[in-house]
């Protein structure tokens, strides 16, 4: 039990830091995730979408941001497919998930005998643009959908079993994570601040 090894001081004694989210800002991005919808399936998928969101998809956008706004080219892309290996493991509502497309990578449909043709075609394909990267720094190549720079246009690929090109990944999502929720959380703080002090 966690509450017994600390009171016996049975670890290693280091320095730690605990943090806190003020439900001030949990009411802000709970209305902009979840607000207008009691429907348990969707309430599900919305807050799939935010952890999604908050864990992976707008950090990696910002990351990317600050890549190509320092001049350096970035191709950046979406993995999209839900892999068969997975049918039977997660529930229908799980699309694809962080580091799916790894199996692709290193060719994992060409191991199972279970594996789709249309998921070893993905698997090649992923792997050219891979290989090109590695060769030239440029993963296009002849035979494959053209894999766009990641501009001011903040174009990107996604991968699935047909590739194509799109552009401003989650375009709301990164305007309300990188201005709305910022100025919105400035906005509450300084009238805490402002009522703390009368």
């Amino acid at each position: 039990n966690n509450e017994e090894l600390l009171a016996a001081r049975e670890f290693q004694c280091c320095p730690y830091i605990i943090g806190n989210f003020p439900s001030e800002f949990v009411s802000v991005v709970a209305d902009e995730y979840l607000g207008d919808t009691d429907d348990p399936a969707e309430l599900r998928d919305r807050f799939q979408d935010l952890m999604g969101d908050i864990l992976f998809v707008i950090p990696a956008l910002q990351v990317s941001r600050y890549h190509r706004d320092s001049g350096a080219p970035l191709y950046f892309y979406e993995f999209q497919h839900r892999p068969s290996t997975f049918k039977e493991t997660k529930p229908d509502f799980v699309k694809a998930d962080h580091g799916d497309e790894v199996g692709f990578v290193f060719g994992g449909p060409f191991l199972r005998a279970d594996a789709t043709e249309e998921e070893k075609h993905l698997s090649r394909t992923i792997m050219k643009y891979w290989a090109n990267f590695a060769r030239n720094g440029n993963p296009n190549g002849n035979g494959l959908v053209e894999w766009p720079l990641y501009d001011l246009n903040d174009q990107y690929l996604e991968l699935n079993l047909k590739q194509k090109k799109a552009e401003k990944l989650k375009g709301n999502r990164v305007e309300f994570w990188t201005k709305i929720f910022p100025e919105k959380v400035k906005k509450i703080t300084e009238d805490k601040k402002e009522h703390s002090e009368l």
